[in-house]
C-alpha cells in the first residue's frame, strides 16, 4: 500500500474550491512545470491575471514563461488567491460585525472595483472579489 507521501508524487492535479461552483487548479503540464488554473484559464504571472491558454500547437515559449511554475510557486500563488477579504481588507464597504447591526442587510462591496463581495459557503468569512483576486 502506498503512503500519502507516494501518493502525493503521483497527482497531476490540486482543485481548491473557493467560491461554491468555481474552482481553483494547480495543474501539472511536464517536468517541474505546473500551472495555476481557472475555469481553464492559466495564471500569467507577467500580467498578473488568469489568461486564456492556447491549444499546444500554438503555445509560445513566452506564454509558457509567463505561466509554468514550479510546484511550490504554484501553491504559493494558490495561497494569494485564497485570501479572505475579511483578513482586513481596506476596501470592504462593511464588516459583517457591522452587517449585522443594521436592518435591512446592505451588501457588502469591494470599494475599489464597486464590486459585490460574497460569502464563502458558510458566514462569517467573505471572499475577495474577482477584481481583487487578479491584483494578486
Amino acid at each position: 500500500m502506498l503512503s500519502n507521501e507516494e501518493l502525493l508524487k503521483h497527482a497531476t492535479q490540486f482543485d481548491f474550491e473557493y467560491v461554491n461552483e468555481k474552482i481553483l487548479s494547480i495543474r501539472f503540464r511536464d517536468a517541474n512545470s505546473w500551472c495555476v488554473s481557472l475555469r481553464g484559464d492559466c495564471y500569467d504571472k507577467k500580467l498578473k491575471m488568469f489568461v486564456w491558454e492556447p491549444s499546444p500547437s500554438n503555445i509560445t515559449d513566452e506564454f509558457l514563461r509567463a505561466t509554468r511554475f514550479s510546484l511550490e510557486d504554484a501553491i504559493e500563488i494558490i495561497q494569494g488567491q485564497l485570501q479572505l477579504c475579511d483578513d482586513g481588507c481596506r476596501f470592504l464597504s462593511i464588516t459583517e460585525e457591522e452587517q449585522n447591526k443594521l436592518k435591512p442587510k446592505p451588501n457588502h462591496i469591494c470599494l475599489k472595483y464597486n464590486t459585490r463581495v460574497k460569502h464563502v459557503i458558510y458566514h462569517p468569512r467573505l471572499m475577495r472579489c474577482r477584481e481583487c483576486l487578479m491584483d494578486v
